[in-house]
């Protein structure tokens, strides 16, 4: 390669480098932007993850019950299926018992009829004859009550054989009518115990569609997580340059500020996880009135101590038009003003809360006693 070549190769390169531009650094407002809206999106994947979970609770109660149903069933059926086995052999037992009043009556029958064979074979043609031989009137009485009785003793085996037979009959009628009652019953059962298997097996489907379901959106906060503690140390290395020169000024009905309200947001997530103090104004520890008034003293503006005073300050906000660093208030019917926040935006606000707790972003829409907005800038 000849020199005139690399001297145009080096010429370029020259050209290039400082033609590229470089990337400008985050500013503290847009770093502040940044913040509010993974916060939003963790707490709006909190949100709809808490929705999931409360769903899969009640679908993971609905099975513990069908679990109950499914066990009394099969408890049923088991109870049903060892009566049909006792029905049956009862059934068998009456068939076996029928069979042998048959069998008694026809040996009765038979003993009747050699009887009769008998006595035509020794000259008797029958109980008349008996009668018409009869050698005087006390062998006539005589051969009559023998005839009654051995005619009576007949009729009497016949019937009861027969009593015997229908009783048995109606036992085995009945024992066949419970048998098909229980037959009826087992098949209900079993339909039913199908059918709640089925609803378990698609109740356990869901189940499996909101754990993953779960699984995603815990994976999108933690990214989103991840994302705010990188933006977290940003804005932290920025807050350790000196801080923005701050003007304010009282004027009209409100404050004017020439910080922005995400400046404001920004500078008053640095103090998230901040344990809340009965009274407190420091980082040490703030109540929710100290820790707005501290906040908002990092930008110039003096505001009142308490809450209540606070709210008396400033130009009112109507609910939608609501934005980044506007303050929110809070209280009950017949009662003065309790409790103050912060306006993050994506209707969420954040605040000191209460004894025990720590300064959190909350969703503005949980709030049953919000009661008006005012912006002081």
């Amino acid at each position: 390669m000849n020199k005139k070549a690399i001297a145009a190769l080096m010429t370029l390169g020259i050209i290039i480098s400082y033609s590229v531009p470089a990337f400008a650094q985050p500013t503290e407002s847009e770093l502040n932007k940044q913040l509010q809206q993974h916060q939003s999106e963790i707490s709006k994947n909190k949100s709809a993850l808490q929705n999931l979970k409360n769903k899969r609770q009640e679908i993971e109660e609905a099975i513990e019950m069908l679990d109950f149903d499914i066990e009394n069933l099969m408890i049923s059926i088991s109870t049903t299926n060892s009566k049909i086995e006792q029905v049956k052999k009862d059934i068998k037992a009456a068939e076996e018992e029928i069979k042998k009043t048959e069998e008694e009556m026809q040996i009765e029958k038979d003993l009747f009829n050699k009887r009769m064979r008998a006595m035509y074979i020794n000259g008797v043609d029958g109980y008349l004859n008996i009668i018409l031989e009869s050698k005087g009137f006390s062998d006539f009485l005589s051969r009559v009550e023998d005839i009654k009785r051995i005619a009576e003793a007949d009729k009497k085996i016949i019937d009861e054989l027969n009593v015997k037979k229908e009783e048995i009959a109606k036992k085995k009628k009945t024992l066949d009518e419970k048998n098909a009652s229980l037959q009826a019953l087992k098949a209900e059962n079993e339909q039913k115990l199908a059918k709640l298997k089925q609803n378990k097996d698609e109740q356990a489907k869901l189940i499996a569609q909101l754990k993953e379901e779960e699984s995603k959106y815990t994976a999108e906060i933690s990214e989103s997580q991840n994302k705010i503690n990188s933006i977290s140390k940003q804005l932290e290395e920025l807050r350790k340059k000196p801080a923005p020169v701050v003007s304010a000024s009282r004027g009209g009905s409100g404050l004017s500020v020439s910080a922005s309200g995400n400046d404001v947001v920004g500078f008053a997530y640095k103090f998230e996880g901040t344990p809340y103090v009965w009274g407190g104004t420091t980082p040490a520890g703030f109540d929710c009135s100290g820790f707005v008034q501290y906040v908002y003293r990092r930008f110039g503006v003096n505001l009142p101590r308490v809450a209540a005073d606070q709210a008396t300050v400033g130009v009112s906000v109507s609910r939608n038009e609501l934005q980044p660093g506007d303050l929110v208030f809070f209280k009950k019917s017949g009662r003065p003003v309790h409790h103050v926040g912060i306006y993050v935006g994506n209707g969420c606000y954040i605040h000191a809360p209460q004894t025990g707790d720590v300064i959190k972003v909350s969703d503005l829409s949980s709030r049953s006693d919000y009661y008006t907005a005012k912006r002081v800038k």
